[in-house]
């Protein structure tokens, strides 16, 4: 499957409390190779828990989010701080705050 042209696979699993389909939601831009999805989350929102077939960085822009990758608590992150999510990695972002960030993937098809 493929949301805004990146790969990414269902995962069954638990909804966590608060989780969006936030798929379609956000905003999405290109830049050569790169396929930018942003999204904002309100306080104790999730976005669904997925996976990618590659490697992938989420910048925080604006607010505090927590990360979960393969069900750990990778912790908090501020503002302009990013975090590597490795292909093949569950993964989804909780907001502690008011939110937006940014996921980064670089495409080579």
């Amino acid at each position: 499957m493929k949301i805004d042209g990146i790969p990414v696979h269902d995962v069954p699993m638990p909804f966590p409390p608060g989780a969006r389909d936030a798929s379609k939601e956000g905003g999405f831009t290109e830049a050569g190779a790169f396929k930018i999805k942003s999204l904002r989350l309100q306080p104790g929102e999730t976005c669904i828990q997925h996976i990618h077939v590659h490697p992938h960085a989420t910048l925080v822009i604006s607010g505090v989010i927590r990360v979960f990758v393969d069900g750990e608590d990778k912790g908090v992150y501020y503002p302009m701080e990013a975090i590597y999510v490795e292909a093949g990695k569950r993964h989804y972002m909780r907001a502690e705050t008011e939110s937006m960030f940014a996921c980064i993937h670089y495409i080579m098809e």
